[in-house]
């Protein structure tokens, strides 16, 4: 006699394709060119993006910069007073000590 037809029987899955399939996901998720990577690729290429549009806007403002101190002379002159502590030969400059603790050791 014949055994009865069995779709369970004919249809399984036979385990020894387990491993090469668990081994084929790990490679696609975790390997060279893998999802992960991916990624990881994917993120640092928006990091990348939001710092070229930082610099641009950086860049802007120093073009601007650069531009001011070509062609406004109070610019040179606001650059020069504060940076370099220049004064005009009629002016007189008020120095006041920095804010803070008082006194100096020679005094105590």
């Amino acid at each position: 006699m014949t055994e009865p037809f069995s779709f369970r029987r004919r249809f399984r899955f036979p385990l020894w394709w387990l491993l090469p399939l668990l081994l084929l996901a790990g490679f696609a998720l975790l390997g060279d060119n893998g999802v992960l990577r991916l990624w990881k690729g994917y993120q640092q290429r928006q990091e990348l993006r939001i710092k070229v549009g930082q610099l641009r806007d950086e860049n802007r403002h120093l073009r601007r910069e650069i531009e001011a101190l070509k062609n406004d002379r109070r610019t040179i002159e606001d650059l020069a007073r504060r940076k370099l502590g220049m004064v005009r030969p009629d002016e007189l400059v008020y120095q006041f000590p920095p804010t803070g603790k008082t006194g100096t050791a020679a005094e105590k």
